[in-house]
């Protein structure tokens, strides 16, 4: 009897043993599910905390601001490396390239009587999750995407305070330019810009219209309310100009990305006749942003803006066909996804043929073979030897595709940074492309497109 009940003792601890990793096992697992709903509802709630009203403490009684700021910043943005800060926001490494005390606005612009401090600071951040970030979204900075991570240039207005610094706002060094030295930039209108032309196929762009031309100048053609939907107003600081990869200009088929502000929608501007009627297309729900357009053969793609959270901007695209929009205006686009949801600054979106297309923004380059189903990263090609022959590289902006006796091409421009000029020109990069085995090979630098003074 003894030697019967050890066996069945021993089944009996085993069984025992067996439910209780069991239990373990499931409340492990619930609390891990609900750390998960709990940490996804916190990350969708999650907005970036300004730095206006922040206050920096002194580093000690011996340090300049410059330190002081520094210290901070280095610190405040070290928080973004926290699980509770979303994905997308996450950092994983902060550099602090350079802080310089600035000289005072003028005292109009400057409501501290000239008390408050104005300090740069240039820093490099790494996104802990490269493929979605959305650093470059958040305000106040200066940010663009180089190879190495992601650059800010941010200035801060302090007010000095008893143990260090408060600050009153963070803007971008550019505005900081418009406070200091605002006789540079008050004007009152744009500057007139000369007519575009590619052949006898162009525009020209004022105040008040959008006007297409396609022998050459000789005669004109507005496009309707084209100042106010596809540039969305103008003001004295407005260049006159569109980037080559905003529009299509042809006889047969013109088009241009627009907004109804009170619609909220995207939507396609167009003409089959040369300018003599305009059609209009709804692309999308969407918000006023620099827009790109593409047509290869009879395929389509319009990239537009697209409103997010906090108020920032991201970009959707929609693709369809001209003979899907000749034969019924409305209901023919279909959303194409896009390499990350909703990706913000893109500088290009070009087809290279029917189910080919890339997007690029500075720094990045991506390409979908199969329509947006699936995408893959090409990084931005580079010029052999100019790298070691400058001490840096300058093309990083991905701004046109084309396709020319069979071969697509790219250019690459310099972005807002352009430094790099030859012979007062600023120039960009050309490379072929080659979507079997997703190759670049040099082919030349030549002027950018820019915009010509008229006169």
């Amino acid at each position: 009897m003894g030697r019967t009940q050890q066996p069945q003792q021993a089944q009996g601890d085993g069984s025992h043993r067996t439910r209780a990793i069991i239990i373990v096992c499931a409340v492990v697992f619930a609390v891990l599910v609900a750390i998960g709903v709990r940490l996804g509802t916190w990350w969708h709630a999650y907005t970036v905390p300004p730095m206006a009203g922040r206050t920096i403490a002194r580093a000690s009684s011996d340090s300049t601001v410059t330190d002081d700021v520094s210290q901070w910043y280095s610190q405040w943005m070290g928080r973004q490396k926290e699980i509770g800060v979303a994905p997308q926001y996450q950092l994983r490494s902060v550099h602090v390239r350079d802080v310089q005390r600035l000289p005072g606005i003028a005292s109009r612009y400057d409501e501290s009587d000239g008390r408050n401090i104005y300090v740069q600071l240039d820093a490099t951040v790494w996104a802990r999750f490269a493929s979605m970030q959305r650093v470059t979204d958040v305000p106040g900075c200066q940010t663009y995407g180089v190879e190495s991570g992601i650059n800010e240039s941010c200035v801060f207005e302090l007010e000095p305070q008893r143990d260090g610094y408060r600050i009153v706002q963070v803007m971008e060094p550019i505005v900081y330019q418009r406070l200091a030295h605002p006789e540079e930039f008050e004007k009152t209108e744009p500057d007139p810009t000369a007519p575009v032309l590619d052949g006898h196929n162009g525009y020209r762009l004022s105040q008040e219209r959008l006007e297409v031309t396609y022998d050459g100048g000789t005669t004109w053609h507005e496009v309707p309310d084209g100042v106010e939907r596809i540039v969305g107003g103008i003001n004295a600081n407005t260049t006159l100009w569109l980037e080559p990869s905003m529009y299509v200009i042809t006889p047969r088929f013109t088009a241009f990305v627009g907004y109804d502000d009170g619609a909220h929608t995207a939507e396609l501007i167009y003409s089959w006749d040369a300018g003599s009627t305009w059609l209009t297309s709804v692309v999308g729900t969407g918000v006023q942003a620099p827009s790109y357009i593409s047509v290869v053969g009879d395929t389509i793609v319009a990239a537009y803006g697209y409103g997010v959270a906090a108020g920032s901007v991201g970009y959707a695209m929609a693709a369809s066909t001209l003979s899907a929009l000749r034969a019924h205006a409305e209901g023919v686009w279909r959303n194409v996804p896009m390499f990350m949801q909703y990706p913000s600054n893109l500088t290009i979106v070009g087809l290279v043929d029917d189910t080919t297309v890339l997007v690029g923004q500075t720094g990045s380059l991506h390409v979908s073979s199969d329509s947006g189903a699936t995408w893959r990263a090409l990084g931005i090609p580079k010029e052999p030897g100019l790298e070691d022959k400058l001490g840096y590289y300058p093309f990083d902006t991905p701004t046109r595709v084309w396709t020319e006796n069979g071969t697509s091409y790219l250019a690459i421009g310099q972005g807002d940074d352009a430094d790099y000029t030859l012979d007062g020109a600023i120039m960009e990069a050309v490379f072929s492309y080659d979507p079997a085995d997703d190759t670049f090979a040099f082919v030349r630098e030549r002027p950018a497109p820019a915009p010509t003074l008229a006169g």
